[in-house]
């Protein structure tokens, strides 16, 4: 996937699940302008880092703080 790709998936994404997580906050403009590189393109060996869930507080739209998750895993 392109640089240009990249950006319109990650908007789409933001845009859809902003509903589903109020406490999540993104800013368009910012993605427009995120430098993607490709990490294959300077190592073909390079292996992607594990991607790790951690907890983390959600602030709802009512104002009440809720944890998110209880536990760490692992992907």
């Amino acid at each position: 996937m392109g640089a240009s790709a990249e950006k319109v998936l990650r908007l789409v994404v933001c845009e859809e699940l902003k509903e589903q997580a109020p406490g999540v906050t993104y800013n368009a403009a910012m993605l427009a302008s995120l430098e993607i590189t490709d990490p294959w393109r300077d190592d073909p060996n390079y292996e992607a880092p594990p991607i790790e869930f951690i907890f983390g507080r959600l602030k709802e739209q009512s104002g009440k703080i809720v944890e998110a998750w209880d536990t760490r895993l692992a992907a």
